[in-house]
């Protein structure tokens, strides 16, 4: 049996809701609210980064401001945050622009 789950996010109601998931509508509150687009997301547990990158197919992409206004996680307090709206992993890790 094949896995197709992904790391992916998606900014609704101005939460960053993350998990692996086939479809990024997956993440998405029953509840309804705004979404404001979504994409993919890596972390290096070694350095305690999450690099958040790309777009959903489904939602859009989000840019630095909707990241840096998105509720996050109290488990992300200490981390790094990178973000690109690129859709390459190790482009984010060179250029990404450091929210947190």
């Amino acid at each position: 049996m094949f896995d197709l789950s992904q790391p992916k996010f998606i900014i609704q109601d101005n939460e960053l809701r993350m998990g692996r998931v086939v479809m990024h509508k997956e993440l998405a509150s029953k509840d309804g609210g705004e979404i404001l687009g979504g994409g993919y997301w890596n972390f290096d547990k070694d350095n305690n980064i999450l690099y958040l990158y790309g777009e959903s197919v489904a939602y859009g992409g989000v840019n630095v401001e909707q990241i840096k206004n998105a509720w996050k996680r109290p488990s992300l307090e200490n981390s790094t945050i990178i973000f690109s709206e690129s859709d390459l992993l190790d482009t984010t890790k060179k250029l990404g622009t450091k929210i947190q």
